[in-house]
């Protein structure tokens, strides 16, 4: 079932010159593309969609007038729009200089020469409208409308097809909705390892990637896809992992794995280091403590290239 949020559904305001609306956005899947959102006005060819598709490693947003051409082509670096979950989207109508803004994330740019109606009465539509029916799988919030008056929706509703302002005037309605807020209490299973000897686990900030060792095998998760894959080392740990301690260096795109004690003596290694690409390890040291200390703490600086343990 597709949603479908008509903003003024209940009323539908009338702007002179100027309005721009502006929204938090969150994409849950880079293989989900679609249509946002539609801005029809009362005037024929007065129709205009917001799409986007991933494009490597940018999101390539189009704004469109419906039935004539494409007015802006805006590419967003993916993974800076991304790292927060939520980025912000506006689209601004200039009426009286007929030229229209959308800056997305921190890319902007500007078409001009759009034949807009000095009066604007627009029905704003976020997900299915029409024959629009290709509804990405995304999240919106705290909309606003700007114009002579200023119309704030938190879209914090927990329930109905209701959707008021930040005073508690209704204006929206919304047809088979999924109200975020539901889920802030509850955990949502989204995957599962297991591993029949010690195995440790380690986050990746630039791919947005899990991974879960053990000395023969990694298993990577991806949090914007979903997808879990599995790969064999070429050879063993050199580590013989107890408390599989680890950290990841973006930079050198290396997994670290770490015990700070052992009763076997100084010949076996301490720290290695995993290639990614290649799943290939390297000893980084031998240098051990002289007792276990279990600790449940740690910060690496990536830019001292120095990792600090601590707690216990």
């Amino acid at each position: 079932q597709r949603t479908s949020y008509d903003v003024f559904a209940h009323s539908y305001p009338s702007f002179r010159d100027y309005f721009d609306l502006e929204f938090n956005i969150a994409l849950y899947s880079t293989e989900s593309v679609g249509y946002i959102l539609r801005v029809k006005g009362k005037d024929e060819g007065q129709i205009f969609n917001l799409f986007f598709d991933f494009r490597g490693d940018d999101i390539l947003f189009r704004l469109n007038q419906e039935g004539k051409c494409v007015l802006i082509a805006l590419p967003v670096n993916k993974a800076g729009a991304m790292k927060s979950h939520w980025f912000r989207v506006k689209i601004a109508f200039n009426l009286k200089q007929d030229e229209i803004t959308l800056k997305i994330h921190d890319q902007e740019k500007v078409c001009k020469g759009v034949a807009l109606a000095d009066e604007f009465s627009p029905k704003i539509v976020f997900g299915k409208s029409d024959h629009i029916i290709d509804v990405p799988e995304i999240a919106i919030d705290k909309l606003v409308v700007h114009a002579d008056h200023t119309y704030t929706f938190p879209l914090d509703e927990a329930e109905g097809e209701s959707v008021f302002d930040r005073e508690g005037i209704l204006y929206g309605k919304v047809e088979n909705p999924v109200w975020l807020i539901n889920e802030a209490f509850h955990w949502k299973r989204e995957g599962g390892f297991a591993s029949a000897s010690e195995a440790g686990s380690c986050y990746n900030i630039g791919r947005n990637e899990i991974y879960y060792f053990n000395r023969d095998s990694l298993f990577v998760y991806n949090m914007e896809t979903g997808n879990i894959s599995a790969k064999a080392f070429t050879e063993r740990c050199p580590v013989k992992l107890f408390l599989a301690g680890s950290f990841f260096d973006s930079a050198s795109e290396r997994l670290y794995v770490y015990e700070v004690y052992t009763e076997n003596g100084d010949a076996e290694p301490m720290i290695a280091s995993l290639d990614l690409n290649t799943l290939g390890w390297r000893v980084e040291s031998y240098s051990r403590l002289s007792m276990q200390l279990h600790h449940h703490c740690s910060y690496y600086d990536a830019v001292r290239k120095r990792y600090t343990i601590f707690g216990g």
